[in-house]
């Protein structure tokens, strides 16, 4: 339970995807873990829908978390100081968020994915 409760802490908390992302599948394995001792007869207090209640956060925290990762991107691409460096940040991003569409954002978060991809792609015009 310990580390679900981290887990679910570290979740609210961060602005990177990809922590996100791992803790999530943290939480999910323990969650599984512990239903399945629990179904085994170890006593356990846990509700029986404590997995779908972690679904449901991840369904509405993740574009949450994908507006906040791409604030601190828009922060270091503000950083770099030529437009090719700054470019080649914002295509790294954009692969590495269509390398994850289909599994993490196309039911979920498909307008907050949109919406940043949208707003990297007219960045990159301003560095064109």
């Amino acid at each position: 339970m310990r580390i679900i409760v981290d887990s679910l802490d570290i979740m609210k908390k961060t602005s990177d995807i990809d922590t996100f992302l791992s803790r999530y599948d943290t939480a999910i394995k323990c969650t599984l873990t512990l239903l399945q001792a629990k179904k085994a007869g170890v006593p356990i207090a846990m509700s029986d829908d404590f997995y779908d209640s972690l679904v449901n956060i991840k369904s509405e925290s993740l574009a949450t978390v994908l507006h906040c990762s791409f604030q601190r991107e828009l922060s270091e691409i503000n950083k770099l100081k030529t437009e090719s460096g700054k470019l080649n940040r914002i295509d790294r991003y954009q692969e590495k968020l269509k390398g994850m569409y289909e599994d993490v954002f196309e039911l979920v978060a498909d307008d907050a994915y949109n919406d940043v991809m949208q707003k990297l792609d007219f960045l990159k015009t301003k560095f064109n």
